[in-house]
């Protein structure tokens, strides 16, 4: 007689191989899921839509008010287009005259700021990837898409992209990002010096040498083989005279600096009634005269009228768009993959001192109001985004 324990544990077992196709359904039923599910969150991800689509930019509600902080989408893209995680966010001057002036007409409410240093999360653009570390110059100004603004989460950026090297921090590309470009254009397309000096050539006059335009713009002088005059704060003469430059005035003196000239051209980068009248004053005792002629290229408009200033002395208020289809050929020349921009940080530029306000986009309205009570020999740099 057959054990019955024995036929039970075979009746199991028939049972259990019965069932072992159905396991293995169930199983790779499962793992499938579990995979779909993965890819849907990578991809959900990714493309930062449904819930992870939002960020959050600081925006001045109308002109001259405050600035506040507040949820907005992350911006879609157009061809040509990446989107940056922003990681340190540069002030420049022309953000705190524009919070408290106002004087460039803009959409309210609207996002300032047109520098960013970050990574790339998406792109159109064939030049960019995922996960590249990028500094960019944003058409913030002139755009009318706050999409553009620096002071945000997420920025778009166009073309006028840079890739960095691995040796710099996002802080020092901060510094770089508008004002590189600034002082490049201002002296090669607003004072329209050659790009490489004539041997002949007179000297540079740059107004405000500490100032992180003036900075840079002194080294791109002395790059492109020009003599340069500029003009600092006494406590700042070192830090200037470390970025190449020998004759270093302060503002009071005019005849010092007029002996220097004439001069090939004028950058005041303060852009102030104080700069523009200690400028006149120098090309008085260069001319031998009141009423003096030239041209003095300001980066940032004077708003308040001095009193008997001649004519024949133009104050030319310089800005320069790189998007404009009027500078294709200043933009791939500079902007290029290889380009201008490329090689001055590849070979190394001293950077403008940067003090960091880790706080993310809350301490913005704090620095714009420090910036423009005024901030000597350092640029803000807005990090803990």
């Amino acid at each position: 007689m057959r054990n019955p324990s024995s036929r039970a544990a075979q009746s199991d077992k028939k049972h259990h191989d019965s069932l072992y196709p159905f396991r293995k359904i169930f199983i790779s039923i499962c793992t499938l899921s579990v995979l779909a599910y993965a890819l849907y969150y990578k991809s959900t991800y990714d493309n930062f839509s449904n819930t992870s689509n939002m960020s959050e930019a600081a925006y001045i509600p109308e002109a001259k008010a405050p600035i506040v902080v507040e949820k907005t989408e992350i911006p879609t893209l157009k061809d040509n287009e990446i989107l940056i995680k922003n990681e340190a966010i540069p002030l420049q001057p022309i953000d705190a005259k524009q919070a408290r002036i106002g004087f460039i007409p803009l959409k309210y409410p609207a996002v300032l700021g047109s520098g960013v240093a970050g990574t790339v999360v998406e792109s159109k653009n064939p030049n960019f990837n995922k996960g590249d570390r990028v500094l960019s110059h944003t058409p913030a100004y002139g755009a009318g898409d706050n999409k553009y603004g620096a002071f945000q989460k997420y920025t778009v950026g166009t073309d006028l992209t840079l890739k960095l090297p691995d040796n710099v921090t996002f802080e020092k590309a901060a510094s770089l990002a508008v004002n590189v470009p600034v002082a490049y254009s201002s002296l090669f397309v607003g004072l329209s010096l050659p790009k490489t000096a004539p041997s002949n050539s007179a000297p540079v006059l740059i107004w405000g040498g500490s100032t992180s335009v003036g900075g840079y713009a002194i080294q791109l002088a002395i790059k492109a083989g020009y003599a340069v005059v500029t003009t600092a704060s006494a406590h700042n003469h070192a830090y200037v005279k470390s970025l190449g430059v020998e004759k270093v005035y302060t503002y009071d003196q005019a005849k010092e600096i007029a002996a220097q000239g004439p001069f090939a051209g004028i950058l005041d980068n303060a852009g102030t009634g104080a700069s523009h009248a200690a400028i006149w004053r120098v090309l008085q005792e260069l001319q031998g005269k009141k009423e003096v002629e030239g041209t003095i290229l300001s980066l940032l408009p004077s708003m308040a009228p001095i009193e008997g200033w001649p004519a024949s002395l133009v104050i030319k208020f310089f800005t320069f768009n790189f998007s404009d289809d009027t500078a294709k050929e200043e933009r791939q020349y500079f902007w290029a993959p290889g380009g201008y921009y490329s090689k001055v940080v590849a070979e190394g530029i001293i950077e403008t001192p940067v003090e960091v306000r880790s706080g993310g986009l809350k301490e913005v309205e704090k620095a714009v109001e420090d910036l423009f009570q005024g901030v000597s020999a350092k640029k803000l740099v807005i990090t803990g985004l």
